[in-house]
């Protein structure tokens, strides 16, 4: 037994640190011998097991061969209620990268339970590293899952615990990335997931959480993931926009993230993104193309009152941008100087904003990431930017 842990142990550092290793390490037979591990009555063993599994998932290749061949979702969610401590931790962060929307075991862990396992593992365990794994996988089972799979996450979650994930002071910046990366998927997609999230959460908790995170947080990706939900909020209906246009502090937050010279790039894309969907125009009513409603109006007039268009033509000079932030930029300017409100919209085909699904591969727990190829986009009828993301575990 401990020659195999040994050796499990040896391949899944051998296979940690390259695609081609990755693979070669699983065509020549080491995933029957993974699974055999994670059934093995001795814990090290089990752990080393799951360790190479972890491994070896970070590979596309193998999450749809060889792993998928071996079914090992079922084991692995056991695993999560194993007596042993290291055990668990293992199992959560391997399952981790099994859940990601293209990978055929995400389905074999649903169907065994995972997701009431994670849920009870992310409100219950002792262990920090077990809580924040769990976590981890919760959001990236959200990544462009069913109404019913998010309902399902976030009342299991529930208020009281959600709201304490979101809060840096209790949970710290690693939970919070992951819980407001989660956030981020729920509110992804439509205006009833929206208002889902909004009657589980409560709109002024839920704005106030994810204000906390972008005004208390010195860590980068914490406020990012935090701008980011909340320009999937403002991608929903009328009501939500204006419901948000009206905060006045939340603004404020907005246009200091857009203004300060400690934000970083993405942060200000984040925020460029949300004023996009805040001044999109999502009424059905409205059959002219080139028109805007009068609901569109009120916000465009309100961000031009706070500022906003000086801000956007100091970004748009910014050396630091770029061509994806400029061409926000510049569209957000063709909105604001209309003469409102009986302004048009010219129908420039570059401006039309599309949903954007990006999966991000993380390598470090601390956050360090880089972005995948992002999906090919689909152009909408509302100029709508809608994002959510997945992310691999090292």
């Amino acid at each position: 037994a401990k020659q195999k842990e040994s050796m499990l142990l040896a391949l899944g550092t051998l296979s940690s640190s390259a695609e081609d290793l990755r693979k070669l390490v699983a065509e020549k037979g080491a995933v029957p011998l993974i699974v055999e591990a994670l059934k093995a009555p001795g814990a090290p063993l089990r752990a080393a097991g799951c360790m190479c599994l972890r491994s070896l998932s970070r590979s596309i290749h193998n999450l749809r061969t060889s792993i998928a061949d071996a079914k090992v979702g079922g084991v692995l969610s056991r695993l999560l209620d194993d007596g042993n401590m290291v055990v668990k931790q293992e199992a959560s962060a391997v399952i981790c990268n099994l859940v990601i929307d293209f990978s055929p075991v995400k389905s074999e862990i649903v169907e065994n339970g995972g997701i009431q396992a994670l849920l009870s593992t992310a409100l219950s365990s002792e262990s920090s590293v077990l809580r924040l794994n769990a976590l981890w996988a919760l959001r990236n089972l959200t990544y462009l899952a069913d109404p019913k799979t998010k309902a399902t996450i976030l009342t299991g979650i529930g208020k009281p615990r959600m709201l304490e994930l979101l809060r840096i002071q209790t949970a710290g910046p690693t939970v919070v990335e992951q819980a407001i990366g989660l956030l981020r998927n729920i509110l992804h997609d439509s205006p009833e997931d929206i208002d889902m999230a909004l009657d589980v959460l409560g709109y002024e908790e839920l704005i106030e959480a994810v204000q906390g995170c972008i005004t208390e947080s010195s860590h980068r990706e914490v406020s990012t993931q935090a701008l980011y939900a909340l320009s999937n909020l403002a991608a929903g209906a009328n009501h939500h926009k204006g419901c948000l246009i009206k905060r006045a502090d939340l603004m404020t937050c907005v246009l200091a993230c857009m203004k300060g010279s400690d934000r970083g790039l993405a942060e200000k894309l984040a925020s460029v993104t949300f004023l996009s969907n805040l001044t999109s125009d999502p009424c059905p009513g409205n059959t002219i193309p080139s028109t805007v409603s009068p609901a569109a109006n009120e916000r465009l007039l309100k961000l031009r009152d706070f500022g906003f268009i000086e801000v956007l033509n100091e970004l748009l000079i910014n050396s630091a941008c770029d061509c994806e932030t400029r061409r926000l930029v510049r569209k957000l300017l063709k909105r604001l100087d209309q003469n409102l409100p009986d302004c048009n919209m010219d129908n420039d085909p570059e401006d039309e904003n599309n949903t954007e699904s990006f999966q991000l591969v993380t390598w470090s727990m601390t956050g360090s990431e880089s972005r995948s190829q992002e999906d090919p986009q689909t152009p909408l009828s509302m100029q709508e930017y809608e994002e959510d993301e997945q992310a691999l575990h090292d």
